[in-house]
């Protein structure tokens, strides 16, 4: 399995997205992804490259808000003890 088919599958399940959901948060078709995750069609590299970018963002923004809602929590709860 080529190095994009993995990075994509395991990014897009990482965000706990179905690949339905990430559809249509992307515009990309769903037959497209079922192709590039099991290698049978690969976008051009830039396009590796620009997807990749944007899933690994989508990522970070989705820690970065688990984050902060940990943070509200604990403040609530030390503001109760």
């Amino acid at each position: 399995m080529s190095y994009f088919s993995e990075a994509f599958k395991t990014l897009r399940k990482s965000l706990g997205y179905t690949q339905k959901k990430l559809s249509w948060h992307t515009d990309i078709p769903v037959r497209t992804m079922q192709d590039w995750e099991c290698d049978l069609r690969l976008p051009p590299a830039w396009v590796q490259y620009l997807v990749l970018d944007k899933l690994r963002s989508l990522r970070r923004e989705q820690i970065e808000k688990e984050k902060n809602t940990q943070n509200v929590f604990s403040d609530i709860f030390d503001l109760y003890n």
